[in-house]
């Protein structure tokens, strides 16, 4: 079996119809620069036509809103997505936000090239904390049968957000007790690869809370849908976390990761 794309972490009320139009292009673009891998989506809410949801390979689509797994890394609906990656065969996945894009071509055989390099087994990305224990749940890339092991939702705890508990279920998978926080970048730089969103082409096509599609008009009347399916467009502009008024303090980046 090859590799597949997951994306997931979409949830769409009844007043943000305006992401099914975002997902229906991210599924485009993902389809146009991804021709080799098999695409999963997985979400909640407003259920999107099924000629959205067909030009995925396999959708997994709840119609009811599950509040607890908003803000807190959507571990269900994710874990359902890696499941069947899991059952299917599949040899890596990268797993993405469904409201995003990534503009480098054939992104799995990107990461798993990043992989072999580094001699690492997954690849993570923004998100990841240098002093707690936050392993970057949004970009993913690694062997579905490591995150199904480190993607726990039957331990999830919901008081901590989905960086915490992912990187705790990562410990736990490796058996490792754990560390004082000081010992936290020594064993990330261990077992871990890690990427910028710049790094990795991951373009945000939701904008910032609050969330009302101003970001995706801004898109469509600055850039026709050819140009951006063909990555015709500054992405530098677009990329995960640039539009944020604020990164937290905590959260690392490429330089300091491999450079301290």
């Amino acid at each position: 079996m090859g590799n597949c794309i997951l994306l997931s972490h979409i949830h769409v009320y009844g007043n943000e119809l305006y992401k099914h139009s975002i997902l229906s292009f991210a599924l485009d673009h993902c389809r146009k620069n991804n021709p080799n891998d098999f695409i999963i989506l997985t979400g909640h809410g407003v259920r999107p036509d099924e000629d959205i949801l067909n030009k995925a390979d396999h959708t997994i689509w709840k119609d009811e809103i599950d509040e607890m797994e908003i803000g807190r890394g959507h571990p269900k609906i994710v874990d359902l997505g890696v499941s069947y990656a899991l059952e299917q065969g599949f040899k890596y996945l990268v797993k993405c936000r469904a409201d995003s894009i990534i503009v480098i071509p054939n992104i799995v055989e990107h990461c798993i090239d990043i992989l072999k390099i580094e001699d690492k087994e997954i690849l993570v990305s923004l998100g990841t904390e240098k002093v707690k224990y936050g392993l970057g749940d949004l970009f993913v890339c690694c062997k579905p049968s490591l995150l199904k092991q480190a993607w726990r939702p039957d331990r999830w705890d919901y008081n901590k957000n989905g960086l915490q508990n992912f990187g705790i279920g990562f410990l736990e998978n490796l058996h490792y007790t754990y560390p004082a926080f000081e010992e936290w970048m020594k064993f990330l730089r261990s077992e871990v690869s890690y990427r910028d969103p710049i790094n990795l082409g991951w373009v945000d096509l939701l904008g910032p809370h609050p969330h009302d599609g101003s970001k995706w008009k801004y898109f469509l009347q600055n850039h026709t849908i050819e140009s951006l399916i063909d990555n015709e467009f500054n992405s530098e502009l677009y990329v995960w976390g640039k539009d944020w008024n604020h990164i937290p303090d905590t959260y690392l980046d490429e330089d300091f990761f491999y450079n301290g």
